[in-house]
């Protein structure tokens, strides 16, 4: 991950680093990301402000960090041996941690944020976007490599339809993220890339 901390080759404190994290996620659940400051997380931990600053840029990168642990690759891979059954179960894998974790919030603050925070922006593009798109495009190229997607399937547009679809209710929270979404979403991307 691209953060000071790392390129500075700071020793964490272990003890802290997690008190830093749970405070946080504990203070983004009770004031939301845009409520929520340095102050607030370093009081919640009994932290220094100038520790978490020594670790992280900004709320923002603290953040990213904690949304890439939540969601993090592990906790979506799915390997089933089929196409259908890999996007939902990696969708309901998501779903569930959006539901459970305050990972839905942190990632509509940070993608709000990044609208004006340029820095943050390609930070996103680059851990979120890009990466993301590469666990998705994946379970894609896995299924041209068993003969069950064709090989001019369009695997980019596939990849935009599920984090598009996903995105539009995340932000808008007018339907759910749930397993029948999971199950309908898969349906429709692989109707839509055709096997």
């Amino acid at each position: 991950m691209q953060h000071k901390n790392i390129h500075e080759g700071r020793r964490r404190n272990q003890q802290t680093y997690a008190a830093i994290i749970r405070a946080a996620l504990i203070v983004v659940e009770e004031k939301g990301y845009s409520g929520t400051s340095i102050e607030a997380i370093a009081k919640a931990a009994g932290a220094g402000k100038q520790t978490i600053y020594r670790w992280w840029e900004n709320k923002a990168h603290l953040f990213l960090e904690v949304y890439l642990s939540l969601a993090c690759e592990e906790k979506l891979h799915a390997d089933t041996g089929n196409l259908f059954d890999d996007i939902e179960a990696l969708l309901i894998n998501l779903f569930v941690i959006y539901r459970q974790t305050p990972a839905a919030l942190i990632l509509t603050g940070l993608v709000q944020e990044s609208q004006t925070n340029e820095d943050m922006r390609h930070h996103i593009v680059d851990m979120l976007i890009t990466k993301r798109r590469g666990v998705v495009g994946s379970l894609f190229e896995r299924a041209k490599h068993r003969g069950e997607l064709h090989a001019e399937a369009d695997i980019d547009i596939a990849v935009d339809t599920i984090s598009g679809a996903i995105w539009l209710r995340l932000f808008l929270k007018h339907e759910p993220l749930d397993n029948v979404f999971a199950k309908q979403l898969a349906q429709q991307v692989i109707q839509g890339v055709g096997l």
